[in-house]
């Protein structure tokens, strides 16, 4: 009997030297990590600098046109396969427009990364296509500022209405920070909420959105700098609301959005002067302002798109007071419905024409004023 025991101890201490051994890791038991944000853990995403280059940046496709179709843009980084306008594969779309982008030497690329294509159910997230699109900035060195945007039908009643409950956006937002903190560093807070991309109101923006997005978002990374989202227009009674409401210190940079007067270098520094004004009145002086989105609509895909060249030409030469303006966009594309596809309205906002191989010449111009730029405040 007492060999048969110290047989049965001898193996036992051979199992444990086994389990433990280094060519077995796999039935090492160790105690469990917790993840720090449900669904952020993804691959080791570099560690990237946010210094912006230049004051330029330029705006790809949106990523949904809820008010054309519920789906993603079939014209857009976010299209799946089959139901992509043009037979095109997305990843290679996002691949060719991000290196036509580095091209041009733009600062920032604005892109849309809409809460239902990322978020389908509620703690199922979907992260292919956008660490596609983090990973190919990063080969490219483009400094990606993601844009935040649309309620999943899950979340609420409405694309552009607030969701039930602020948590759910807190955790969405919580969650797409912490995955990205690494390479991304500016973040902003929805498209457009004094418009038809938000119909809640200004008050439910700061408290539902603003408010709470930014304060997951500064949880998840610290470093982060959060934009407001901006206006359409340079609506100072909208940003004068922000501050009403409570949202004065949710955000880092200021903006607006400005197509009407693009024209006109006068009328751009009346608007970019206003805008100031609003950050003077609350205290907010050294505040930047980033125009997140100007360009012009040419009657064609003509490549001498000469309202275009005048455009650029007035932001980057002549209009002063921002730290950013952010042309709208690389590629003419049209706004799509979906399944079938059907196209609803034709557009031609690209310097780069559908194809995205043939070049316009403003395409060209903006490559020669983006050479000649410093970089902005930090």
């Amino acid at each position: 009997m007492l060999g048969v025991l110290i047989i049965v101890v001898a193996l036992g201490i051979a199992a444990v030297r086994l389990l433990s051994s280094p060519t077995h890791p796999a039935t090492v038991v160790r105690r469990a990590t917790p993840t720090p944000v449900a669904g952020a853990v993804g691959p080791p995403f570099p560690h990237t600098s946010p210094k912006i280059s230049n004051q330029a940046g330029i705006n790809p496709e949106p990523g949904m046109r809820p008010s054309q179709y519920v789906g993603p843009n079939p014209d857009g980084w976010f299209c799946r396969v089959p139901h992509c306008a043009d037979g095109r594969l997305p990843l290679s779309m996002v691949s060719q427009e991000l290196r036509l982008m580095a091209r041009l030497h733009v600062g920032v690329v604005r892109v849309e990364f809409p809460w239902p294509l990322i978020e389908r159910r509620q703690d199922k997230y979907s992260w292919a296509r956008t660490d596609a699109i983090v990973n190919d900035a990063n080969r490219y060195h483009l400094q990606l500022q993601p844009v935040l945007v649309y309620t999943p039908a899950w979340a609420g009643p409405g694309f552009t209405q607030a969701p039930t409950s602020a948590a759910l956006w807190s955790s969405f937002v919580r969650s797409i920070v912490h995955r990205y903190k690494n390479s991304v560093h500016y973040w902003e807070m929805w498209n457009e909420p004094d418009a038809a991309y938000w119909l809640s109101g200004s008050q439910s923006y700061v408290q539902d959105i603003l408010i709470p997005g930014a304060a997951a978002a500064k949880a998840a990374d610290p470093t982060a700098r959060v934009l407001l989202g901006a206006p359409y227009f340079a609506d100072t009674s909208f940003l004068n609301d922000v501050y009403r409401y409570g949202g004065g210190t949710s955000f880092d940079i200021i903006g607006f959005h400005e197509y009407a007067n693009v024209l006109s270098a006068t009328a751009i520094q009346q608007d970019v002067d206003a805008v100031q004004g609003v950050l003077d009145s609350h205290g907010d002086s050294s505040r930047p302002i980033w125009i997140g989105e100007y360009g012009y609509n040419e009657p064609s895909e003509m490549t001498d798109d000469a309202n275009h060249i005048m455009a650029l030409r007035i932001m980057l030469q002549q209009v002063v007071g921002y730290q950013e303006a952010i042309w709208y966009n690389l590629r003419d594309d049209d706004a799509m419905t979906c399944c079938p596809l059907q196209t609803i309205k034709v557009a031609h906002w690209g310097l780069v024409q559908r194809d995205d191989r043939t070049l316009k010449q403003g395409y060209a111009v903006m490559r020669k004023l983006l050479r000649a730029l410093t970089p902005p405040a930090q």
